[in-house]
């Protein structure tokens, strides 16, 4: 059953009702708009996705992640497979997500009077024993085909447009594991700020006490890195670190060391490429699928190798001098970025040297967070140095 909550944010009588029905029915797919939808989670939706939508909107990549985080929110309360319609569609089962864009002409002939439409063509081509995914995604590229063939003949040309793109279509459904899915939502918005937790910068001691006054600041995610440490003093930290973390809703990674992330049900691993490393593809065997691999990479090639290898996220850089290590400096940084989103779709964290006063030219440019280490780790007030940063992040994503 396709169940579409039509006009829940405008009435309190029907929001309950449509409550009611998803508890009672658990309905197989859920379709609606960005305000319908979030309203029956009770969801804050940010401003830029208030209707109407800005003109320039729909070539915004920040749009389709919010809305597709949006969506995957619904998901994971409801149960239900979610296609949330506006500027960006959105499909996601809770743990994938698939997203088209319209151009905003498109959606506005779209909702509300064609809505029934959609709701149609995905539960059919469901009917037919297809699994849920494939069929949503299948009925979205039908009627976005022709949503596009209809604008090209003049109004009032959608209808039979429709149905000879029904008649035109063969019985081969478009399976959803075959389309591209969008990058995982849960790791976009938890690579925003990354605070690199070097035991080997400040006291062990110390450590946790750092991490929870970043998490106070606005740090998204947490990577540890314990080399200086003996295998069972880590293992210590990392806990206590995970502990606190787990308090605020932030994941923990771990650099290089599969056994601590396993010992301390540590959310995931950073390795790289280097000969010294786990390879991105023995790292995901030892802590599993369901736990996220970042890979760093300095330059085009790897991160193709790495995307190959299943990388969740990638790290680029070193952007500036940290230490012995090597660097770009920020313009060659800035490049090579760039290089890197045309062929990775991959969330991209940017890290080595950053400080506030290098960051933004990084997010300005494409990525989507950035890795904090000194900064924060030396500064004399932690929660005070992350939020300069998140702040930064949040004033160079704002959409258009």
């Amino acid at each position: 059953m396709v169940f579409a909550p039509t006009g829940v944010d405008r009435s309190p009588w029907r929001l309950n009702e449509a409550r009611r029905l998803v508890a009672a029915m658990r309905p197989a797919i859920i379709r609606g708009s960005i305000a319908d939808l979030t309203a029956l989670v009770n969801a804050h939706v940010p401003d830029y996705l208030a209707w109407p939508v800005p003109p320039d909107a729909s070539a915004s990549r920040e749009v389709a992640i919010a809305t597709a985080s949006l969506a995957v929110r619904v998901a994971k309360s409801t149960g239900s497979l979610v296609v949330m319609t506006g500027e960006t569609i959105a499909i996601t089962n809770g743990q994938e997500t698939w997203t088209r864009n319209i151009s905003s002409g498109a959606v506005r002939d779209l909702i509300p009077d064609l809505d029934g439409a959609i709701d149609a063509v995905i539960g059919a081509i469901a009917s037919s024993g297809v699994d849920l995914a494939s069929a949503a995604v299948t009925g979205v590229e039908i009627f976005g085909a022709a949503v596009d063939a209809a604008q090209s003949k003049g109004p009032g040309q959608f209808w039979p447009t429709l149905l000879d793109t029904l008649a035109g279509t063969n019985s081969q459904t478009h399976s959803a594991s075959d389309e591209e899915p969008t990058p995982n939502v849960h790791v976009l918005e938890s690579v925003r700020i990354v605070l690199r937790a070097d035991a080997s910068l400040v006291a062990p001691d110390r450590l946790p006490d750092i991490v929870e006054q970043a998490l106070a600041g606005g740090v998204t995610m947490v990577e540890l890195r314990l080399d200086s440490l003996p295998v069972g003093r880590s293992v210590v930290v990392a806990r206590e670190v995970r502990a606190r973390c787990r308090l605020a809703g932030v994941p923990v990674v771990i650099r290089g060391r599969a056994d601590i992330v396993l010992a301390s049900a540590s959310d995931g691993i950073v390795t790289s490429l280097e000969v010294d490393d786990l390879s991105p593809d023995d790292a995901a065997r030892l802590v599993g699928p369901d736990r996220m691999i970042g890979v760093e990479v300095a330059s085009v090639s790897d991160a193709e190798l790495a995307k190959r290898a299943g990388a969740g996220y990638l790290i680029v850089g070193p952007m500036f001098a940290t230490g012995s290590s090597g660097s770009a400096d920020g313009p060659s940084g800035v490049s090579l970025l760039k290089r890197i989103r045309t062929v990775s779709p991959e969330p991209l964290v940017v890290g080595g040297g950053m400080t506030s006063a290098r960051a933004s030219q990084f997010l300005l440019a494409g990525a989507d967070g950035i890795r904090v280490g000194s900064a924060i780790m030396h500064a004399s007030d932690p929660k005070e140095a992350t939020r300069i940063f998140a702040s930064l992040w949040e004033e160079t994503h704002q959409a258009p």
